[in-house]
Parts: C-alpha cells; sequence; structure tokens
C-alpha cells in the first residue's frame, strides 16, 4: 500500500475479495445447479478468508482500534 500511497485496508479488501466473488460464485453455481472447474477448491478459498480476517484484526489493532 505505501508504494501506491493507498491505505493498508484497501490494499487488503481487494485480496479479500478476490476470494469473496468466488464464494459467491459457488454458491450462485449450487443454485443453479451449474458445475464448473475451479483453481481452487472453496476450502481454500474459505481458509484465506479467515487468514485475512485475521489479517484485518491485526490491522485494527495497529492502528489502536478496540
Amino acid at each position: 500500500g505505501e508504494t501506491l500511497g493507498l491505505p493498508m485496508e484497501v490494499i487488503w479488501a481487494v485480496y479479500y475479495a478476490k476470494h469473496h466473488d468466488a464464494v459467491i460464485q459457488y454458491i450462485n453455481d449450487l443454485v443453479a445447479g451449474k458445475k464448473r472447474e475451479r483453481l481452487e477448491p472453496i476450502s481454500g478459498r474459505l481458509d484465506d478468508m479467515i487468514v485475512y480476517c485475521i489479517l484485518f484484526k491485526a490491522m485494527l489493532i495497529e492502528r489502536g482500534e478496540k
């Protein structure tokens, strides 16, 4: 973020959104009965989202948020 002059939360949101979008696509495909090959298992996307949530919590602590 520093290199681009952006807050770390903005960079975080870009990476988190990638995984969130994949989960939403999985849910939409499930509802539509559509099967597709995925680059990464959906469980891996969820694991990544959990890690990103922990990272965001660390960013809040770094900023002095409770």
